[in-house]
């Protein structure tokens, strides 16, 4: 499952993965992605909220990394994770090694509140 949402006065993106997010919603996702990537300008943010996420299947893996990649090309500026279990930042923070260059500043963390003020 999941939940995509933009804040265009804000100049933000909201992403939640929760419960088991499989192939299809990735790809899904990564469609909607693409096509309201209009909406927001270059160095907007992303609030990505993997807090309720249980399982990651690997194809959808696969497949979330081409919305790294996306996000990467079209100028975003900062990526909050909101973990609910900080072991579970190791793999995205490898995957991030990859898709995003080092203008993009990346934070994880297990706070509501820490990744509002980030947001800010």
């Amino acid at each position: 499952m999941y939940l995509f949402e933009i804040d265009t006065p804000n100049n933000r993106m909201h992403i939640m993965l929760a419960d088991h997010f499989t192939e299809q919603e990735a790809r899904e996702l990564l469609e909607k992605c693409t096509s309201r990537i209009k909406e927001v300008n270059p160095e907007y943010k992303i609030l990505c909220d993997l807090t309720a996420l249980k399982t990651f299947e690997h194809p959808a893996k696969m497949i979330y990394r081409s919305i790294m990649d996306l996000f990467n090309e079209t100028g975003a500026k900062k990526i909050i994770r909101l973990f609910s279990d900080p072991r579970q930042t190791f793999g995205m923070n490898i995957m991030s090694t990859f898709h995003y260059n080092d203008n993009v500043e990346i934070i994880s963390t297990d706070s509501l509140s820490r990744a509002r003020k980030h947001l800010e």
